[in-house]
């Protein structure tokens, strides 16, 4: 070490680094779909609280 206070990190194979990058890849599109899915509940459940407080009880 060299005095920055931190260590350098280890570089790994290209292998694994890809292995890492695909893995991340596909985490943040599982939170995007997880996102939109919440969006679409969340626009679910507002329409009926929007109508009883517009007082459009159907």
């Amino acid at each position: 070490m060299m005095g920055f206070g931190f260590a350098l990190p280890i570089l790994q194979s290209l292998s694994s680094q890809t292995e890492i990058a695909t893995h991340i890849t596909a985490i943040r599109a599982q939170a995007k779909q997880l996102e939109q899915e919440a969006k679409k509940i969340v626009e679910q459940a507002k329409q009926p609280v929007e109508k009883m407080i517009l007082g459009d009880v159907s």
